[in-house]
């Protein structure tokens, strides 16, 4: 076997080898281009692929946010659900920083989460939350304009993207 340089594209290909022995031509070598299995790692560092990770996030979140609206809110499954929803939401923080407009998206998916803590969750927040996650799931639509008109289908169901605000105490 023919030794491999350490930066050449190029290996020796088994099956290429054999076919060579087939047509009585051992003294032929055949060469295949090198088959490189890249990882995420190695592609994207020790972070990963987080763009792509986040899309796949957010399909998930409005597809429990789709699920929930169908439900009927006096169902003792609806509470449980919205429990599970808003837990998939403070999962997101892991998102933050990836980019600007991802952490926007997940800021205020943290704010609605935090309106929403230890109350009911009405059914038209919810559809809200829902209607405005369909802006976010559009294939490479990741801009500012898209978190405004987010935004807006929150605020159409009683979201208040200020809601943090309120809490702090006042220098006055």
């Amino acid at each position: 076997m023919l030794s491999k340089h350490p930066h050449s594209f190029w290996e020796e290909d088994p099956f290429v080898e054999e076919y060579s022995k087939a047509l009585d031509r051992p003294d032929q070598k055949a060469w295949a281009p090198l088959k490189i299995n890249y990882t995420d790692e190695l592609l994207y560092g020790p972070g990963g692929r987080p763009h792509w990770e986040f899309q796949t996030a957010i399909r998930t979140l409005a597809t429990s946010a789709d699920q929930i609206v169908l439900m009927n809110p006096l169902e003792i499954e609806y509470p449980h659900r919205m429990t599970l929803f808003w837990a998939e939401v403070g999962g997101m923080k892991r998102y933050l920083g990836v980019s600007v407009v991802i952490s926007e998206i997940v800021s205020e998916l943290q704010t609605a989460r935090f309106q929403m803590l230890r109350k009911d969750t009405p059914i038209t927040f919810i559809r809200a939350i829902a209607r405005g996650l369909e802006f976010v799931t559009k294939p490479n639509n990741l801009d500012s304009v898209m978190v405004d008109q987010m935004v807006q289908a929150f605020e159409a169901g009683g979201f208040d993207s200020l809601a943090p605000e309120a809490l702090r105490k006042s220098d006055g």
